[in-house]
């Protein structure tokens, strides 16, 4: 008889904050204000506005369809009439008159004959009336998208946690923008975080993560398996927090957790 014996660590939940916070954040009054009959992917509609990806045996929920209300919100022109809005999420300015937003849609695309479905990231600044493209980004799936103040430093940031779920074990990469008081947006480099993930012979279930910041955790994660001898596999956490002067993260500690099979006679 064989027992496994496991130490799980839970990954981050979803949290979203009030424009107010994002208010006192900035300081100058901005604030937050059914199966597939082809080979590949497919997604349907219910009548709660609720959009399913069905396909491959699976059926998962991804979001609300936006359509009617994204379009009330920014025009449509940035994305093809082919993607289904799922996710939005945005900052105002009213003192100085602009707007921050970031859509996520379900991009369809055709790969080797089979159609399958991407998220497709856009942000658009809004001036008054004017509109201006800063971003697009496809991803292959997105785990979480939010605008909070994420890394502690009392401005809010753009933070996408998304997956290839075509890896052989799940993998959680993270990508993130600052956003300055006239919502401009920077790339937040996390390359000192990703260089030094490097356990060796490690597992394609490699996470960068966020912590809890709705609780004060302004750290970001990152979590790296490989096996060991003896069936024994080593799992190491690494912490990170936000340096505001030298604006980048940097290492605070690492925990090592071994999860071992254990075999009973």
């Amino acid at each position: 008889m064989v027992k496994l014996i496991f130490v799980s660590s839970i990954l981050a939940v979803i949290f979203f904050c009030s424009g107010a916070s994002f208010g006192q954040a900035l300081g100058n009054g901005c604030g937050r204000n059914e199966k597939s009959e082809n080979s590949g992917e497919g997604i349907s509609v219910d009548q709660d506005a609720n959009v399913w990806l069905v396909g491959f045996g699976h059926r998962k929920k991804v979001g609300q369809d936006l359509r009617g209300k994204a379009a009330q919100i920014m025009s449509l022109e940035f994305v093809p009439r082919s993607d289904v809005p799922v996710q939005q999420e945005q900052l105002t300015c009213k003192i100085k008159n602009w707007k921050l937003v970031a859509l996520l849609t379900i991009a369809p695309q055709i790969v080797d004959s089979r159609q399958i479905f991407d998220r497709r990231l856009t942000i658009v600044l809004f001036h008054g009336p004017r509109a201006k493209l800063l971003f697009q980004k496809r991803y292959p799936d997105v785990y979480r998208m939010v605008i909070a103040d994420v890394n502690g430093d009392g401005m809010p940031e753009l933070a996408v946690q998304w997956t290839d779920a075509t890896l052989i074990s799940p993998a959680f990469s993270l990508d993130l923008w600052s956003i300055d008081s006239l919502g401009n947006i920077a790339r937040v480099d996390l390359k000192n975080i990703s260089s030094q993930m490097n356990l060796p012979l490690a597992s394609h279930s490699t996470i960068v993560e966020l912590g809890n910041y709705d609780i004060g955790d302004f750290s970001v994660y990152s979590e790296q398996k490989s096996a060991e001898k003896d069936g024994v596999v080593l799992k190491v956490r690494k912490q990170y927090l936000w340096n505001q002067k030298k604006a980048e993260y940097e290492f605070k500690s690492t925990i090592e957790i071994e999860e071992r099979m254990v075999a009973n006679e």
